[in-house]
């Protein structure tokens, strides 16, 4: 028809309309890692499968709307799962997007749909990385394959908990290796992204009874 993908794709998609909504089967609600200490690993590892069944009932729905689009009342939702998931970075997180052949995407190939149901997982984990989430996290566009009998295209959350707990200080080097402290330009206060930091990295310090330096460089950028 003379269109390309990418343009066919978006003729079909209705516009000024409500982007992604997330919801959760439950709320997500744990015992902070520090209050585990003393805790054997078999009851550690039930409160991250409990964290991991919680994550699993979160769901992403495009009721309509552009491909990208994250509603901005799904923000406060985002928040809880971004704080569970930095209590346990060594969570992957696998993203899957759905589009059904259905409404306005009723004649778009299959290609078409996969390449629509990735970009909106793409989304989702641009949102968490937003919001300060160190966790590897995977996203994969699997168009309408799974998606039969739903009326809107949707992403799943699939975390994977059959991993090794990390002590304090290995997740603290994890963590720090990927993210860093960010500051209002030319001064000492945190930016948004660097509050979230200072609070993740402060649960984890509350499980060690060890001294921790925390160095700055001696001089930096004129920007800085």
């Amino acid at each position: 028809d003379g269109h390309s993908e990418e343009a066919r794709v978006k003729m079909a998609l209705p516009p000024k309309a409500v982007g992604g909504k997330v919801s959760l089967k439950e709320a997500i609600s744990f015992t902070p890692r520090h209050e585990l200490h003393y805790s054997s690993p078999d009851e550690k590892h039930d409160e991250l499968k409990k964290v991991g069944a919680q994550l699993a009932g979160a769901v992403v729905e495009w009721i309509r709307g552009e491909a990208t689009f994250i509603d901005g009342s799904a923000h406060a939702t985002f928040q809880e799962i971004a704080r569970a998931l930095n209590a346990y970075p060594e969570i992957t997180l696998s993203l899957e997007g759905f589009t059904p052949r259905a409404g306005n995407l009723k004649n778009l190939e299959e290609r078409e749909l996969q390449k629509l149901s990735r970009a909106r997982a793409e989304a989702v984990q641009s949102k968490l990385w937003d919001l300060g989430v160190v966790n590897d996290i995977v996203v994969d566009g699997l168009g309408s394959r799974g998606a039969q009998g739903k009326q809107h295209g949707f992403v799943t959350f699939v975390p994977t908990v059959d991993v090794v707990l990390k002590p304090a200080q290995p997740r603290l080097d994890f963590i720090l290796n990927r993210r860093f402290f960010e500051f209002v330009p030319q001064s000492e206060t945190f930016t948004e992204q660097g509050h979230r930091l200072a609070d993740t990295v402060a649960s984890v310090l509350k499980e060690s009874t060890k001294k921790v330096l925390i160095t700055c460089p001696k001089g930096s950028s004129q920007l800085a």
